[in-house]
């Protein structure tokens, strides 16, 4: 069930961010070419709190990944920094107007918020990787 929600917020992100509309985004797989993007769960599903109907809510924590060009110069460094707030604030204000994954007929998507927005993971010659953490949290019965 995991790695069928983690699908289908891949789904998600390329047909609704306009940051990643018409990329190639791909689940626990980060190419190291340049402008790659990767989707990950982090650890499993949580239970947050269950309720007296028998209902839960439930979170997907998960990572966005992404590999830009690297080098010493500002303005590949501002680009990338610029994606990734770019990013932060289209999870915030789309859970805001409550543009959600739909995951299954059981359960409804009630918001989706940063975790960390965003940071250089790892340095490499002519990329680098950056990662923002990110959960979806769902109500279901």
């Amino acid at each position: 069930m995991r790695n069928m929600k983690i699908d289908i917020l891949r789904k998600f992100f390329m047909e609704n961010c306009p940051l990643l509309r018409g990329g190639n985004v791909k689940i626990n797989y980060l190419s190291h070419k340049p402008y790659s993007f990767s989707v990950s769960p982090v650890g499993g599903e949580e239970t947050v709190k269950k309720y007296a109907d028998g209902g839960c809510l439930k979170q997907l924590v998960f990572r966005l990944s992404a590999r830009f060009p690297y080098d010493e110069e500002d303005s590949e460094l501002v680009a990338s920094a610029v994606f990734l707030e770019e990013l932060s604030d289209w999870i915030k204000e789309t859970s805001k107007k409550g543009i959600l994954p739909e995951f299954n007929s059981h359960s409804e998507t009630v918001g989706m918020e940063v975790l960390s927005s965003g940071e250089m993971k790892k340095a490499e010659t002519k990329t680098a990787l950056y990662e923002l953490k990110a959960r979806v949290l769902s109500y279901e019965l």
